[in-house]
């Protein structure tokens, strides 16, 4: 079930990006439009009310959070640094890397930040990674990856696989076990937001074919954690000792609020930010500003789009053989697939779920 409490919070210090990917599902990218202190101000308050007995990861993520500022981005941190101080938050960040300097990586490191860098490979593989004037940003990545490293940072890595991609798994991995990243975090490209799909979405067998090769390459040399082979291990460690799969009552899904820029909140996936439906309005179930932010999870469990996922997740754990390890999937993989969220199966199902957990085995 949908709980009342959050375990993340995504936070949007700004809506804009100095980059213009053309896979992007921001909506509001070309914007700059900044948070309000005040909006760190009630998250803040929101997180030591609600007094959980666990740290609350807040994702700092845009836009590109570093088109902030620093000044600004201090000043939003400082709102944390209590809490932070008493173990109650961790800060992380999701960045394209370009805009990290020597000065980035003090404030990183005074607040202890989590670091997550997009970059998609060799040069080659960032052909869709770009500015607004067109230009690639390949070299502006590295030089960003090379300042944390000289800072001594520790940063994982996240891609998208494409179908310029996706046959080219030991370039792949060569690259990404040798860069300095501890962590490889892979995303099959999906439609969502303003991407609705281009030449380079994948959904076919060689999607399996991929993670079994990159899985077999990775126990030879396992020199780089995968994010995505860690969560099929976990789940294999807990079949093989019995444990349950659990049902969808069982389930405690996290309502995951991301908190505009504005303090407008959307639940589930911070994908949601910024788009309007026909079916489902903005979104928006509140805004942090007028409202605590327990509040509005605890009423916005009934709102319509909430209500439709819980209802998915039910028919997921009915249906689907692999619902012990997918755990229902994405609400918005759902709406933006198929304009409801009211459906089960989705692209990023078969293809960051079944297919992934189908080539581990097989290899097994």
């Amino acid at each position: 079930m949908i709980t009342s409490n959050f375990y993340n919070v995504v936070m949007q210090p700004t809506t804009l990006c100095n980059a213009d990917c053309e896979y992007c599902y921001l909506p509001l990218r070309h914007k700059n439009m900044l948070m309000d202190v005040n909006v760190a101000k009630a998250i803040a308050e929101a997180i030591e009310v609600q007094d959980a007995p666990y740290t609350v990861p807040l994702v700092w993520h845009g836009g590109e959070p570093l088109v902030t500022g620093l000044k600004r981005f201090r000043e939003l941190i400082m709102c944390f640094e209590p809490l932070r101080k008493k173990g109650l938050v961790k800060h992380h960040i999701q960045t394209n890397g370009t805009l990290i300097t020597d000065a980035w990586c003090k404030f990183f490191t005074e607040f202890n930040f989590q670091i997550g860098v997009s970059i998609d490979g060799p040069s080659w593989a960032n052909a869709q990674r770009v500015d607004w004037l067109g230009k690639p940003i390949y070299d502006m990545v590295i030089r960003g990856i090379e300042c944390l490293k000289r800072h001594n940072i520790p940063f994982a890595v996240i891609s998208v696989i494409k179908e310029d991609t996706i046959e080219q798994v030991d370039e792949l991995y060569e690259f990404f076990s040798t860069i300095g990243c501890v962590q490889w975090n892979l995303n099959i490209e999906e439609v969502e937001g303003t991407n609705k799909g281009t030449a380079q979405y994948v959904d076919d067998d060689r999607i399996q074919t991929f993670w079994k090769r990159l899985f077999s390459i990775w126990r030879v040399n396992p020199v780089i954690a995968i994010r995505e082979f860690n969560y099929v291990l976990q789940y294999a460690d807990s079949v093989l000792r019995g444990q349950k799969d659990g049902t969808a009552e069982d389930l405690k899904i996290d309502p995951f609020p991301t908190i505009g820029y504005d303090g407008n909140v959307v639940l589930l996936s911070p994908e949601f930010a910024g788009i309007e439906s026909e079916k489902y309005g903005d979104f928006v179930v509140g805004n942090v500003l007028t409202d605590p932010l327990s509040e509005i999870i605890t009423r916005s469990i009934k709102a319509s789009y909430v209500g439709e996922y819980q209802q998915a997740i039910n028919m997921c754990a009915e249906s689907c053989p692999f619902f012990g390890f997918c755990a229902g999937g994405q609400a918005s993989n759902r709406y933006f697939e198929h304009g409801t969220i009211a459906v089960t199966e989705t692209a990023y199902c078969r293809n960051s779920r079944q297919r992934l957990l189908t080539a581990v085995v097989e290899s097994l």
